[in-house]
């Protein structure tokens, strides 16, 4: 059993390192007998060399790593995904693919509890399956803000984090959607990423991919075609720098909304198989039950945040651009503290 990790990157010699030595964590608790091997792929140009000399240098470090550094000089992560992708079929013997962001962050055990949760489903049901880790947050109580920022900033800024965390704590509802930092499959099943310049983000075009894979036996035998195990966990900082924050989201808004018009014959069915209450689609959002008076008060004021950020993402959407991408370099901060 050979099984590929693949990374894409860019400008993240600041924190790959430790990034790096947290994988390398999660391989050294799988199994011997599983292969497992590094493709770290450099996107975009990496000006000096940063990022790339500070894999080396981890891997000078760290010589018990199996590894591959593949350099593309076009940026985007779509891009750098489909190199990995294809460099994995190159070498002919892989069987799983598991993708990691630069920057994960995952509870012990949660690569082998992926893997594990792939072997099963091929021995089991023979299915197309995507399996993903259940993203939640890093909460931060009021002190941590005060510890940083003047009294009323600190306020301000705790305020719009109490919000805007909801979807990720760890008693909220889980999404049947993978979302991008940690997810993978068998490499036979894994389908190559439109190019980054049609705005269609990695994770969407994945989960939307694998669900109409799979809805025929989703819809007939109740085989999910995403699997979440539940003790496979990617920790999330989430900003709560407002900007930062807002352009994420129009981001993953009108890239959401790109692969439900990509995959348009099949809308209603992924609108149906995602419906979630904190849903990015409108269709997809179902009402929360069960929550207190307070978590009411919170989940429509991730809501209203919601039906904004979307309102802005679907200009984009006519005028036919793409949002930028930007680096929330306050998360990767506390990140790597």
């Amino acid at each position: 059993m050979k099984i590929l990790i693949g990374i894409p990157t860019i400008k993240s010699f600041s924190y790959i390192f430790v990034s790096l030595e947290r994988i390398r964590k999660e391989i050294k608790l799988c199994p011997k007998q599983w292969d497992v091997v590094l493709a770290i792929c450099l996107n975009g140009v990496d000006y000096g060399h940063k990022t790339e000399n500070e894999i080396k240098r981890f891997f000078k470090y760290y010589n018990d790593i199996n590894h591959y550094i593949l350099v593309e000089n076009q940026f985007g992560k779509n891009n750098a995904i489909n190199q990995i992708i294809k460099f994995a079929k190159k070498l002919k013997d892989v069987d799983i693919i598991h993708f990691f962001d630069d920057d994960v962050y995952l509870q012990s055990g949660s690569l082998m509890t992926n893997i594990e949760a792939l072997i099963e489903n091929e021995k089991k049901n023979h299915k197309p399956v995507l399996v993903g880790s259940a993203f939640i947050v890093i909460n931060h109580s009021l002190s941590f803000f005060l510890s940083r920022y003047s009294f009323f900033e600190a306020i301000k800024k705790w305020i719009f984090y109490i919000i805007i965390i909801q979807p990720y704590l760890l008693n909220s509802e889980r999404p049947r959607f993978c979302e991008g930092p940690s997810l993978g499959s068998y490499l036979k099943n894994i389908p190559i990423l439109p190019d980054d310049s049609t705005g269609i983000t990695d994770d969407s075009f994945f989960s939307n991919y694998f669900a109409i894979k799979g809805k025929n036996d989703y819809e007939k035998l109740g085989i999910f075609p995403t699997i979440k195990p539940s003790n496979s966990i990617a920790f999330v900082e989430v900003s709560s720098n407002f900007k930062e924050w807002e352009k994420q989201q129009i981001r993953i808004h009108a890239g959401i909304e790109r692969v439900f018009a990509y995959f348009e014959k099949e809308r209603c069915f992924l609108e149906k198989y995602y419906s979630w209450s904190y849903a990015f689609n409108k269709e997809s959002q179902t009402s929360p039950k069960g929550i207190s008076l307070k978590k009411k008060i919170l989940y429509y004021a991730y809501m209203y945040l919601h039906k904004k950020n979307r309102k802005k993402a679907q200009e984009f959407i006519k005028m036919n651009k793409v949002p930028k991408w930007t680096t929330a370099y306050t998360t990767k901060k506390l990140f790597f503290e």
